[in-house]
């Protein structure tokens, strides 16, 4: 039902997670949020999935290696970094990791031509950012190579999107983790009924389509608000008290009246109204 992400400041304890240098001090932690076919509400930590953009490799002379042209993209970048994110955003490396592929440009024509692209995998979702500035703006000092300034791609799409396209995660779909690939957080967090860890690709997810097409029973709350308003004017939230907060909780696939809370907060006093509660 909902995916965005959090920042923490201690390590996960698993191989996985630390895998291509994810450092201990802080680390990016996608949380889905969801509830199970018997109604039970779920909050699922994901850990091990990192930030990247890219930028094409330059034409270079065949006597510059692959793996030195991507540890100096790597390292030019963390140091320019260092003098430019903000103290309470710095870790050890900003930069993870640089690795060159193979990818197609969807700007102007190529013949469907594949070219070196670097990928470039940053620690955390806030240093995207600022790195993308860097080479778009400044540019970065390569040896044998000179100054270069880069076009980025992918580089503007938000870190819990890039989640759910990587890992083919709908919206208001099922996710399935199988036994022996997850754990129950300790200590939880949250207010859901059961709260789990699991790596990035551990779960799976299913396609709204077949079996995978059902619904859970979801709780929704519609609500209406009535403000004292003033003479010929749209209520304004500093000017016009709320008077009124009218809340009915249904629960999907159930008939109608069937709702389980059915009330009404009032400021100040109120007769009675049928068929709710007054509070």
């Amino acid at each position: 039902m909902e995916c965005d992400y959090t920042i923490i400041d201690r390590p996960y304890h698993s191989p996985k997670a630390l895998e291509n240098g994810t450092p201990e001090s802080k680390m990016a932690v996608i949380r889905m949020f969801g509830l199970t076919m018997e109604g039970n509400s779920v909050m699922m930590n994901v850990y091990g999935f990192l930030p990247y953009f890219y930028i094409a490799v330059p034409p270079h002379p065949s006597h510059i290696d692959d793996w030195d042209l991507c540890k100096a993209v790597q390292s030019e970048l963390n140091l320019k970094l260092r003098g430019r994110v903000r103290a309470m955003e710095q870790v050890e490396n900003y930069v993870l990791s640089v690795d060159i592929i193979q990818k197609e440009s969807i700007l102007s024509f190529h013949n469907n031509q594949k070219i070196d692209f670097f990928k470039i995998t940053m620690a955390l979702p806030k240093h995207v950012t600022p790195a993308r500035d860097i080479l778009e703006e400044q540019g970065i000092n390569i040896p044998g190579l000179g100054m270069r300034i880069f076009q980025t791609y992918e580089s503007n799409i938000v870190f819990a999107l890039r989640f759910m396209i990587d890992r083919g995660v709908q919206g208001v779909s099922w996710i399935e983790v199988p036994a022996g690939k997850w754990v129950k957080t300790s200590p939880s967090i949250s207010n859901c009924q059961l709260e789990i860890d699991c790596y990035f690709e551990d779960f799976i997810a299913h396609k709204p389509d077949g079996e995978w097409i059902k619904m859970p029973p979801l709780r929704i709350l519609s609500f209406d608000i009535e403000c004292a308003g003033r003479e010929n004017a749209f209520p304004v939230a500093d000017l016009d008290p709320v008077i009124q907060i009218a809340n009915i909780i249904t629960t999907y696939g159930e008939a109608p009246g069937s709702e389980t809370v059915r009330n009404v907060f009032v400021l100040g006093s109120c007769t009675s109204i049928v068929g709710s509660d007054v509070r």
